[in-house]
C-alpha cells in the first residue's frame, strides 16, 4: 500500500512539472500574476495560445485563450493575460501585427488623453487587419498565378515551337548577312568620306576666293561707274556754262536778246511776206505767152 501511494504521488508530481513545463515553452507564466482583459477580432491571423501581447515593443501579457464566436458565425474572442500593473484606458485599442518571421503578436496602443481606465474582465476594443503581406500573397497573388500558368505553359510551347522551327535560323543567318552588309556599306562610306574631307576643304576655299573676286570685281565697277558719272557731271557743267556765256552762237542765242528781237523781226517779215505771196501772187509771178 505504501509503495503504490509513492507511486501515484510521483505521477501527480510528474503530471504537474509537464503541465508547467507545456505552458512554460508556450509562455505561459502559471505561478505569476496576471489581469484577465478580453478583445474580440473578425480575422485573427494565425493568433493562438501564449502569442504576446506588446506595448511599446515591450511584452506585457499572452493570450491565455481562444474562442470562436459561434453567435455571430465568425470572428473569436481572445483572453489576454497582462501584467496587473499596466492600466488600460478606454480609448486604447489593440490590434494584430503579422511578422513573416516570428508569426502574429497583439500590439496594444495605450492612450494617455484621459484617466478613464477599463476594469478587469473588460473588453478591448479592437482593430481587426485588413490583411497582412503574407495574407494576401497567399489569397491574392497566388490564386492569379495559379490562374495564368495556363496561358503560360501555352505561351512557353509556342515559343519553344518556334525556336525549334527551321526557318527561324534561316531568317537569323538571312539577318547576319544583312547586318554585314550594313556593316561594310558603313566602312566604305566612312572611306568615302574621309576622301571627301580635301575635296571640301577645296570646295570652300574655292567659294571662298571667289566671294573675294566677286567684292572685288563690285568694288571695280562701283569705282568705274562713280568716274563715267563725274565724267558727265563736269561735261554737263561745261555745257551750262558755255549756254551762259555770250562768246559762243548757242550762248548769244540764248543771252541776246537783241538777236532774239531780230530773229523775231525777220520771222515776222517772211510771214508777211508769205500771206502777201497768197493775196497778190501776179505781183510776184509774171507768165508770158508766146
Amino acid at each position: 500500500m505504501k509503495r503504490e501511494v509513492q507511486i501515484g504521488l510521483l505521477t501527480i508530481v510528474a503530471l504537474a512539472i509537464c503541465y508547467v513545463g507545456i505552458n512554460f515553452l508556450k509562455g505561459i507564466e502559471i505561478f505569476k500574476k496576471s489581469t484577465t482583459y478580453y478583445a474580440h477580432f473578425d480575422n485573427l491571423s494565425s493568433v493562438t495560445v501564449a502569442t504576446p501581447v506588446i506595448v511599446s515593443g515591450f511584452k506585457v501579457g499572452t493570450v491565455r485563450d481562444v474562442k470562436f464566436d459561434y453567435l455571430r458565425g465568425y470572428g473569436a474572442t481572445v483572453e489576454l493575460a497582462l501584467d496587473p500593473h499596466v492600466r488600460i484606458t478606454r480609448e486604447s485599442l489593440i490590434k494584430i501585427k503579422v511578422n513573416p518571421l516570428s508569426g502574429s503578436e497583439l500590439v496594444l496602443s495605450i492612450a494617455d488623453s484621459t484617466k478613464r481606465y477599463l476594469n478587469e474582465g473588460d473588453t478591448i476594443p479592437s482593430v481587426s487587419p485588413t490583411g497582412d503581406l503574407l495574407s494576401v500573397a497567399t489569397e491574392q497573388i497566388l490564386p492569379a498565378v495559379n490562374n495564368m500558368m495556363p496561358t503560360i505553359n501555352a505561351t512557353l510551347v509556342r515559343l519553344n515551337t518556334l525556336l525549334n522551327d527551321k526557318q527561324i535560323d534561316t531568317m537569323l543567318m538571312s539577318l547576319a548577312a544583312s547586318t554585314a552588309q550594313l556593316n561594310g556599306m558603313m566602312a566604305n562610306l566612312n572611306r568615302t568620306s574621309s576622301s571627301l574631307a580635301p575635296v571640301v576643304a577645296n570646295v570652300e576655299g574655292l567659294t571662298s576666293n571667289l566671294n573675294t573676286f566677286s567684292r572685288q570685281l563690285t568694288a571695280v565697277q562701283l569705282d568705274s561707274m562713280l568716274l563715267a558719272l563725274q565724267k558727265t557731271t563736269d561735261q554737263l557743267q561745261q555745257v551750262s556754262a558755255q549756254l551762259r556765256s555770250r562768246d559762243n552762237t548757242a550762248g548769244l542765242l540764248l543771252n541776246d536778246p537783241s538777236l532774239y528781237n531780230r530773229l523775231d523781226s525777220l520771222v515776222g517779215s517772211a510771214d508777211k511776206l508769205m500771206r502777201d505771196l497768197k493775196e497778190n501772187p501776179k505781183r510776184y509771178v509774171h507768165f508770158s505767152v508766146f
